[in-house]
């Protein structure tokens, strides 16, 4: 039987058997919650739904194999992860209440930094990774993420225009966020796009209005003005995305004022 803390709140009970086995338990905190199966009895809880701050790790060439203790609680425990984006030295973790960086050349030497509690991502596809650096449409706007920090890209020649969208997809929180809202990046394009849904969507249906790119040849943002996008992604060099209407559409390598083409399906 191990327990993880009889002082703090969430802690868990953990036992295990070879055979099945009853265990009487009465929670410290009023209404404990029983959570989680393991075999024939469950694991025990004050809070349900606790490890949604949680990340997990595998054993060292073994994926599938990721023993019950290996992991680590991030932050508040009720703000969930929401993104995991690797770079060449650091796994970036971003939730609502900040991000974290995880270090380390194997899973016995794994570090855990607090890297800015100031950043909260605002939606869970709102991040990529772009030059070796992580991409994020947070509360403070537009951010690149890099072992040498932070550095704001949307102020100040987007950040007025984002703002309405932000504060809607803020106010609906992580368990109703609009779709349409999306970070994509393209190393062959040299470009990261920015989805942009209307200041009124809801819901996982809801389409962007249009897209912002970042061109790091002019190092400026233009406007595309593809409309119902619900989402984008980087597919062997090149931009690749599905609209509202059923349509797709992909960059164009052979044009330099025309980037997208729709194609219906």
């Amino acid at each position: 039987l191990e327990v993880s803390s009889n002082d703090e709140d969430p802690y868990t009970l953990l036992w295990q058997a070879d055979s099945t086995i009853t265990i009487s338990y009465q929670p410290r905190l009023t209404n404990g919650t029983l959570v989680g199966l393991y075999g024939v009895t469950a694991v025990t809880s004050s809070a349900a739904q606790a490890d949604r701050s949680r990340v997990m790790w595998s054993k060292a060439l073994q994926p599938e194999a990721v023993p019950r203790l290996n992991f680590q609680d991030i932050g508040a425990w009720r703000e969930p992860v929401l993104r995991m984006v690797p770079t060449r030295d650091s796994l970036f973790v971003l939730k609502t209440d900040g991000v974290w960086r995880i270090t380390g050349e194997s899973p016995e030497t794994l570090r855990v930094e607090e890297f800015d509690r100031t950043i909260r991502l605002i939606h869970r596809r709102a991040a990529d990774v772009f030059d070796n650096q992580v991409w994020a449409w947070t509360s403070n706007g537009i951010v690149a993420l890099s072992e040498a920090g932070t550095q704001r890209m949307s102020e100040p020649s987007i950040g007025v225009a984002l703002q309405d969208s932000q504060d809607n997809i803020i106010t609906l929180g992580v368990s109703a966020p609009p779709g349409g809202c999306f970070i994509t990046g393209c190393i062959n394009q040299e470009c990261v796009l920015v989805g942009v849904p209307s200041s009124t969507a809801t819901g996982d249906d809801a389409v962007a209005e249009y897209v912002y790119v970042f061109e790091t040849n002019t190092n400026a943002w233009v406007r595309w003005t593809i409309e119902d996008v619900r989402g984008a992604v980087e597919h062997q060099g090149t931009i690749i995305g599905v609209s509202g209407k059923g349509d797709i559409f992909f960059q164009r390598a052979d044009t330099v004022d025309k980037y997208y083409l729709g194609v219906e399906v």
